[in-house]
């Protein structure tokens, strides 16, 4: 009896505990501001503390030991990328979401 209670507490607090980004987006964009994408830069300065650095690897941006996906660009090399070019996450150790920018185009 009592672990339905814990239950029904536990999906309750679940639900106030979400996180809701897209209000965010949709109240800038109704406010009328104007979200540009970021573009690859080949000279991003690494030690910048936003910037986290990694090396394409197959079809994603390595940083660190982790593969991440690129949101902007491409790793591949018949887009421009290529194992071993620069690759970087320019929203690291920001409130923002994870950004990875690649050298390729899609």
């Amino acid at each position: 009896m009592r672990f339905i209670h814990i239950i029904i507490t536990l999906f309750a607090s679940l639900a106030l505990a979400a996180p809701a980004p897209v209000e965010a987006a949709v109240s800038n964009v109704e406010a009328g501001q104007n979200i540009q994408a970021a573009e690859y830069d080949p000279n991003a300065d690494c030690s910048q503390r936003n910037i986290h650095c990694g090396k394409c690897n197959g079809t994603s941006c390595k940083i660190g030991l982790t593969n991440y996906p690129c949101d902007e660009g491409s790793c591949a090399a018949q887009n421009g990328g290529g194992d071993g070019k620069g690759c970087y996450d320019n929203a690291y150790d920001t409130p923002s979401p994870r950004h990875i920018l690649c050298p390729g185009h899609r």
